[in-house]
This record gives C-alpha cells, sequence and structure tokens, in this order.
C-alpha cells in the first residue's frame, strides 16, 4: 500500500483522553490505572525499544525520546487495565463485549477533528518512530495499526502488522477475511482500496477490532456500543477525505 499523508497519533482525541476518565490525557490515565515505568533516555527504535518492551512484560511504558517522540508500549496487555479503562471488572468484561455484539449502536459523527492540524503531508513513515523488532525482520512493522475501510455505517475495522518498505510504502498480510474481500472486490473494479490506519484507539475500539462478527456487521458500532453501556457516551468519528 501507499501512505497518502500522517496524523501525529500523539494529537488523536482517542489518545488525548480516555472514556472513563473524566476526559483525563492519556497519559494521566495510566498514571491512575497502574503504576508506568518512563524512560526519560533517548531509545532507538530498532531491536533497542522491542527489548526493553519484552524486559517488561506486559507494564505499560512510555518513552520520552524515541528519535525525539514519545512512544506508549504495552497499553491494553493487561486484562485488569484494559477493564479499568472501561470502568468495569475483569469478570464482566466478557458480559460487556457479548451485549455490546448483541446490542450495537452507531457512533456519532463530526465535521471536523482536533487532529487535522497536525498533518504531516506528504507522508513519511520516517519521521514516526516506527520499532525494528527482531534481527532478521524485513523492516520495522505497525504492530497494532487498526485498518478502517469504508464508509460509515458499512466500513470494517481489523488489525494487520504493517511491514514499512519506504517512507510512503508498506506491505500488510490479508487473510480471507472482510478487509481481504473488500481487496478483491476493488482490484476486480479496477480500484485502489482506499483506509485509513490507527495506532493508538481506545480501548472500545481496540476491543472491537479485534472481534470476528458476520461482513454485514460494523465494528465501530459495538465499539460505540461498549463506550454507551459504561457510561461514557459516544464515540465520535471523522471520516477522511478517501472515505
Amino acid at each position: 500500500f501507499t501512505i497518502d499523508n500522517i496524523i501525529n497519533p500523539w494529537s488523536f482525541p482517542s489518545i488525548e483522553r480516555l472514556p472513563g476518565t473524566d476526559n483525563m490525557d492519556f497519559r494521566t490515565c495510566i498514571e491512575r490505572c497502574v503504576d508506568i515505568v518512563e524512560s526519560p533516555e533517548k531509545v532507538s527504535p530498532e531491536l533497542e525499544l522491542s527489548r526493553i518492551i519484552a524486559h517488561h512484560g506486559k507494564t505499560p511504558l512510555l518513552f520520552h525520546n524515541v528519535n525525539g517522540t514519545r512512544v506508549c508500549a504495552n497499553l491494553y496487555a493487561d486484562r485488569a487495565f484494559v477493564a479499568q479503562c472501561l470502568s468495569t471488572t475483569p469478570d464482566d468484561l466478557l458480559p460487556l463485549i457479548s451485549k455490546a455484539i448483541r446490542e450495537p449502536i452507531s457512533p456519532r459523527i463530526v465535521n471536523n477533528a482536533p487532529f487535522l492540524k497536525n498533518e504531516i503531508s506528504p507522508g513519511d513513515l520516517g519521521k514516526i518512530p516506527i520499532p525494528f523488532f527482531y534481527p532478521g525482520d524485513g523492516g520495522p512493522y505497525l504492530t497494532a495499526s487498526v485498518f478502517s475501510v469504508g464508509a460509515v455505517g458499512t466500513g470494517n475495522i481489523s488489525y494487520h502488522r504493517v511491514m514499512v518498505t519506504g517512507s510512503t510504502t508498506g506491505t500488510v498480510r490479508l487473510v480471507e477475511r472482510d478487509l481481504h474481500r473488500r481487496y478483491r472486490a476493488a482490484v476486480e473494479a479496477g480500484k485502489e482500496l482506499q483506509v485509513a490506519i490507527a495506532i493508538g484507539v481506545p480501548p472500545e475500539v481496540a476491543i472491537a477490532g479485534a472481534i470476528s462478527v458476520a461482513p454485514d456487521v460494523e465494528e465501530y458500532k459495538i465499539a460505540n456500543s461498549i463506550s454507551s453501556i459504561t457510561g461514557n457516551g459516544d464515540i465520535e468519528l471523522y471520516e477522511m477525505e478517501n472515505g
């Protein structure tokens, strides 16, 4: 695929606040939920970052200087932390998700978003610190990237690892599920499949993106239902120019 533009992920509304935390910024939420380990030292995204992350297991980490950029890791590695972010308990997490699947709710569409002012255009993946995880890897990888495809109301969100191959290019492995079907349909129509890739989504979206449901069920509706059930209001979506 080819990247057109990049929005600074640290400016996403979904990162600057978490549902259930009185609109606290993401860092404050982590500090109140768990003991976060912070690193003020300069860390390289090539092998060093992944080594430190692996050493700390499930502990949430905040790096202040990875090629001059802040990086968070292990945000949703612990079920108890995810439940706490959603104002519930680990035992109630599965019933909550089941209810949201049965009772999806359409999210609220907005006409503007604060993160738009932080656009990097033309896109350059080299300007964000994407980790090179292991010796022998083909390149740096985005490992928690959530793909959004399709118009609001008929869209799909799902996780796909991205191996970065250039400043504006990457490769993605697609298994025969919804995104693959949409890709094949676009190819057969002689078109490119337009997608948006999000890194650092709120817990509702992180959960919904990992759920396998029928192709006609939009995961954003499940995410919004989770948010509604836990008393955190509607998730707000902004439709990008590529649809």
